[in-house]
């Protein structure tokens, strides 16, 4: 992102850059390297299961069945 106020940047600047490295434990970077592998295993369990789904109730909301739009289609969930 660019921020073409320069104090505005040299605020930002200040308070998110350290000068030196943030001292973790073991442990911690451990629980962080858990907490980032499974995040990111989590996000590709979500993509797999409702991309299909989504695209199947988009193309149906959009009458792209191939038939009237008004189909029953009861075995798809309700929206919320």
């Amino acid at each position: 992102m660019h921020i073409p106020d320069r104090d505005r940047c040299n605020w930002l600047r200040e308070r998110i850059e350290t000068p030196e490295p943030v001292p973790f434990t073991r442990q911690e970077k451990l629980h962080t390297l858990d907490r980032l592998a499974w995040s990111d295993m989590f996000e590709t369990f979500l993509a797999n299961k409702y991309t299909v789904r989504l695209w199947l109730l988009l193309c149906l909301a959009l009458g792209w069945s191939g038939g009237p739009a008004s189909r029953n289609y009861s075995f798809l969930p309700r929206p919320l």
